[in-house]
């Protein structure tokens, strides 16, 4: 066979590599995940979960050069964040500009969906796909999240949000779109409308849910997930993915998150030799790939 040697290649020609190898699909057996060439694709991710709201660009860029050269080709974020104290100028960037430019979910500020556009593009020309958390709802609807803003505005006015969105990045294709956060409410009326928004203007991406450890993400029968998930404690990540690798035939699992790395109020604390562990609990016991995290990088603490 003859070798063919290619020019070296710009960033853009990169990037238009990366559109159909970073469109994921459920692979035909219902299994495992495939990218737009029908390769498998085993999604190894990490949890900047703040990163919209606490880096500036070149800290994104920097942040990803690290995590791309490590072998992460996932990260875990909110598009969105509330002032909860994991981000310094919550709701508003490093920048200074907050998403909403008037009421919430209605009305947007260019700017800062602007720096939004700049971490999928800057993850997606280094082959990183987003688990794009649309709105953190915030365990069992408190003040960490949008749970309670989101049912005082309404169902429709979070589901112009959930179009707004959709609009904006049904043509970026290293998107898995995330509902929930730490909590899944009593009725899936807010996540019901955020996915209908979605949607409407969206239907390329996958769709998952995070909801309260534990769970799967098949729990409350959500009619828009696409791709289960599995939330787990640190003792029963094999037992939960392989319960879910039993029982969702037609769609893959993941670990979406169990415990992080290092040390968190109220949580264990786990060595790096614990975290991967878990990743190879899940990886093992049937799951299309694993979230990690750390607490000193979720929040960018500093020395992160």
């Amino acid at each position: 066979s003859s070798v063919v040697l290619l020019p070296r290649l710009g960033v853009n020609y990169l990037s238009s590599l990366g559109r159909p190898r970073l469109q994921l699909a459920v692979s035909p057996n219902g299994r495992y995940l495939v990218d737009g060439y029908g390769v498998p694709f085993q999604l190894r991710g990490d949890s900047p979960w703040t990163m919209p709201v606490q880096l500036t660009r070149e800290e994104v860029v920097s942040y990803l050069d690290n995590r791309r050269l490590k072998g992460f080709n996932a990260i875990l974020l909110e598009t969105i964040e509330v002032n909860d104290g994991y981000g310094d100028t919550a709701p508003a960037n490093a920048y200074g500009d907050s998403p909403f430019a008037g009421s919430n979910f209605t009305t947007f500020t260019e700017a800062y969906w602007q720096h939004i556009d700049y971490i999928v593009s800057q993850a997606e020309v280094r082959g990183i796909v987003v688990l794009m958390c649309a709105m953190y709802l915030g365990a069992s609807g408190g003040s960490e999240g949008w749970y309670s803003a989101a049912v005082s505005a309404g169902e429709a006015d979070v589901q112009t949000y959930g179009e707004f969105l959709g609009a904006r990045y049904r043509n970026s294709p290293n998107i898995i779109w995330v509902n929930g956060g730490d909590y899944r409410p009593p009725t899936l009326a807010i996540p019901n409308a955020l996915a209908t928004g979605i949607l409407n203007r969206d239907n390329r991406h996958l769709f998952t849910s995070h909801w309260a450890r534990p769970s799967t993400g098949t729990d409350g029968s959500p009619s828009w997930l696409t791709l289960n998930s599995s939330y787990t404690q640190e003792t029963n990540v094999s037992s939960r993915i392989l319960t879910d690798y039993q029982t969702t035939t037609n769609i893959p699992t993941f670990l979406i998150e169990s415990y992080y790395e290092g040390s968190f109020a109220g949580q264990p604390t786990l060595s790096a030799q614990d975290s991967t562990r878990e990743a190879c609990q899940s990886i093992l016991s049937g799951a299309g790939g694993h979230v990690y995290g750390n607490h000193t990088v979720w929040p960018f603490d500093t020395g992160w």
